[in-house]
């Protein structure tokens, strides 16, 4: 990682050398830790007096038994989180931008689309809930830019899914993985690039054969998919916010 807050959760930004300037050679014995901006997990620096590397703040091992997907955007150990590394954080918008998203309006479209891409049956209220509990682990609000329409495709990879048991069909598992212009991050899915959302088999990786998949990343193609949201009760659309 090249930045991490100094000294404490969602402090100010800085480089690795930063780091050091502000708070000298005796940084450890004065306690003074470098926080991850996603995860808020404390780092340690790497190669910081090195000539042949470049410096940088890394991550600790992830704790045994941690499922992959509750890992941060920002360690760089998984493929399907890494394609969610932000440009940057705008704390101070994040808290705007999730009450934003929680608005009826907004929740119904969120909702509704979501179940569209799972398929009815496939995307119980549980495993809603456990999407936003890793949307707030990394805080993906607080993407610098994020656009609230955008946030449903983000939360789609953020869980595994399987079918419906059924007698006429086989159980399988699937997920979702975001495809952007190689090299890219988070931004270009709201920018100007053009990005899809690809559902595949899990064990395999194969993307699954629909007319539909891969879909298109754009605030029209989620209003589309999400179609009439008045069906959606009030007393579901309570249960789809997180508890108060």
């Amino acid at each position: 990682m090249e930045e991490a807050c100094y000294g404490k959760p969602h402090g100010p930004l800085v480089t690795p050398e930063e780091f050091i300037l502000r708070g000298t050679s005796l940084y450890n014995a004065l306690g003074i830790v470098p926080y991850c901006p996603s995860c808020d997990e404390p780092l340690f620096l790497h190669a910081v007096h090195s000539l042949r590397t470049s410096s940088s703040f890394h991550h600790r091992e992830l704790k045994e038994g941690i499922d992959p997907l509750d890992d941060c955007v920002l360690a760089a150990r998984n493929a399907r989180l890494k394609s969610l590394e932000p440009d940057g954080w705008d704390f101070a918008r994040g808290q705007r931008i999730r009450e934003l998203f929680f608005e009826d309006t907004n929740l119904r479209y969120a909702y509704a689309f979501c179940l569209s891409m799972c398929r009815k049956g496939n995307l119980p209220v549980p495993q809603w809930q456990k999407m936003l509990q890793r949307a707030d682990q990394k805080k993906i609000w607080c993407y610098a830019g994020i656009k609230v329409w955008a946030i449903p495709y983000i939360l789609l990879s953020l869980e595994n899914f399987r079918t419906r048991p059924s007698p006429q069909k086989l159980e399988y598992g699937f997920h979702f993985i975001l495809h952007k212009p190689r090299g890219s991050k988070i931004s270009s899915m709201w920018g100007t690039s053009s990005c899809t959302l690809k559902k595949v088999f899990s064990d395999s990786g194969n993307e699954i054969a629909a007319s539909d998949n891969p879909y298109p990343v754009t605030a029209e193609a989620m209003i589309q998919k999400a179609g009439d949201t008045s069906w959606i009760p009030q007393a579901l659309l309570r249960s789809l916010k997180p508890p108060s």
